[in-house]
């Protein structure tokens, strides 16, 4: 292992501070950040390798997952929580229905692939949310029950 020392500003460090934000919780987070980087650059360098592309998340969303070890409990119950609207979801499986009947113009598979985005990040900060909390040491099954309307 190779030690990096990165001085912060001191608002920075403050800002840290006041949240609770501790020295290991700091080193995590760039290490992620780090890991995330060198990926995005591997993908950029293997562009011509679908599968990097396919199998890579974001930068953005990698991020989203780190940031959310720094969320308190109530916030994470709400990320476990997150869903697609349900317009968005019928949206989503009309046109996968029409896909596999009759295929999609170039305008459905950019929609498609917008949505399974959207789709893959809000299960991506479900599950990690979900694992946090679970962590935290708080039952979480209450996130398997799905909400019925009386």
């Amino acid at each position: 292992m190779t030690t990096l020392t990165i001085e912060l500003p001191e608002p920075l460090t403050q800002q840290a501070r006041g949240y609770g934000i501790s020295q290991q919780q700091l080193q995590e987070l760039m290490v992620g950040f780090i890991q995330n980087f060198l990926g995005i650059y591997q993908q950029r360098s293997n562009s011509s390798s679908s599968i990097a592309t396919d199998t890579a998340i974001s930068a953005d969303i990698a991020t989203d997952l780190i940031q959310l070890e720094f969320l308190d409990d109530a916030d994470l119950w709400q990320a476990a929580q997150t869903q697609l609207i349900s317009a968005e979801t019928a949206q989503m499986q009309t046109l996968l229905d029409k896909q596999q009947l009759a295929g999609l113009t170039h305008e459905e598979q950019a929609i498609t692939q917008t949505l399974s985005q959207r789709y893959q990040r809000t299960m991506l900060i479900r599950a990690k949310a979900a694992a946090l909390l679970h962590q935290r040491g708080l039952d979480i099954t209450k996130l398997r029950q799905r909400k019925t309307k009386p």
